[in-house]
């Protein structure tokens, strides 16, 4: 199991504009609370896109 992702509040919100959906949704996939699979896939794609995780990175949180 990976650790929680970490972070600020600056990126968390760029996350959410980037991924076009609510912060809130950026900080359950960054706690690894279960969410639905395209608000998940959008945040991973904001992530990448912005440079916070890797392609190889791919948080273990389980979609719904």
């Amino acid at each position: 199991m990976q650790d929680p992702l970490t972070l600020t509040p600056h990126d968390l919100v760029r996350v959410a504009a980037r991924a076009g959906v609510d912060p809130r949704a950026v900080r359950r996939f960054a706690t690894g609370a279960p969410m639905r699979s395209t608000t998940r896939a959008r945040v991973v794609d904001a992530l990448r896109a912005l440079g916070l995780i890797g392609d190889a990175e791919t948080a273990a949180t389980p979609a719904r």
